[in-house]
């Protein structure tokens, strides 16, 4: 008997676009699923919308705003009933084939805790920013990965279906962080149980204009990625060898938080300010030709960052890839 699935869609005021989401769900050729749709607070006709959809599969749960998409999953979870669970943003798509494949790897595996696959990054004119490979090929890779260089571990909320029992053992997302809760979690579980990376685009994330123009909250991110550090190094199942890496950790999430604070919000003081903390945990950074780029740049004049970006984006478009 066929495996019941749990896709949980958290949604803030997106009544123009929800039903796209939903809709990619209830194509699926893996038909034994429930939808529960849990909205944040949304001040539009969100409601009257999903309620429009005719099936009875889907639940439709209204909370007080909290901006935490964290805290609407673990809502779903909670009230959740699939041996298997999902989770879908409602501005993105899946695969008709998503589930279905995904599936069939913890269907057959038993030490398997968590299917991922490769992300399409995409505007909603279908021009596309990136694709997100997972690069982790071992239990091993996955941690070192997502405490050190995430983006080579972790392709996406939207991507993940994890068996309900991970949660049991292991806990739901962490809803006092802004940023960064999903790779919590996503470290949690590859602590205990193995990944697996389906090596296909089966989800598509939508970005939205004002999603990729916005500036950033800098401080919340780097309040949210020293919180996922300071619990992963304290975490009593993390190997003595992986402990050594923490200094490399901190150091890489240092630059990280140097880079949107400089690229994204133009905040060049905090941009420093990062960088030179990012030197303090590993020297060996001084030797990175992009990061010192990347520092020299935060001295000078606006229009040098703006040379610089656009140089990279012509070196990128040279190799080959999306920018």
């Amino acid at each position: 008997m066929s495996k019941l699935v749990s896709v949980i869609i958290p949604t803030y005021n997106r009544a123009d676009i929800i039903t796209e989401a939903i809709n990619t769900v209830l194509e699926q050729t893996y038909q034994n699923f429930e939808i529960i749709v849990i909205d944040d607070g949304s001040t539009d006709n969100t409601c009257e919308v999903i309620k429009n959809i005719d099936d009875s599969r889907i639940q439709y749960i209204y909370q007080e705003n909290s901006g935490r998409p964290s805290l609407a999953r673990n809502t779903g979870i909670k009230i959740s009933i699939g041996e298997y669970i999902a989770f879908l943003d409602s501005d993105d798509l899946w695969h008709r084939e998503k589930l279905e494949k995904q599936i069939d790897i913890l269907d057959n595996n038993n030490n398997i805790g968590l299917v991922t696959n490769w992300s399409l990054y995409k505007t909603f004119k279908n021009e596309e920013i990136q694709v997100k490979k997972s690069q982790a090929k071992t239990q091993k890779e996955n941690v070192l990965y997502i405490l050190t260089a995430p983006d080579k571990a972790f392709t996406g909320t939207p991507t993940l279906l994890v068996r309900k029992k991970c949660f049991e053992t292991i806990g739901s997302f962490d809803d006092e962080m802004t940023f960064c809760e999903d790779w919590d979690l996503f470290f949690r579980i590859s602590l205990l149980y193995e990944i697996y990376n389906i090596e296909e685009i089966l989800t598509y994330v939508r970005m939205h204009q004002e999603s990729i123009s916005k500036t950033p909250d800098v401080k919340k991110f780097k309040d949210s990625y020293l919180r996922y550090l300071q619990k992963a190094f304290e975490n009593k199942n993390l190997s003595p060898e992986l402990l050594k890496i923490k200094d490399e950790a901190y150091s890489n999430a240092l630059w990280s938080i140097g880079g949107w604070a400089l690229h994204k919000s133009k905040d060049y003081q905090t941009a420093r300010k990062s960088f030179l903390e990012s030197i303090k945990y590993s020297y060996c950074k001084i030797f990175n030709i992009r990061f010192l780029m990347e520092f020299t740049v935060s001295f000078y004049p606006r229009l040098f960052l703006g040379i610089y970006e656009y140089s990279r984006k012509i070196y990128k478009k040279l190799l080959g890839k999306k920018c």
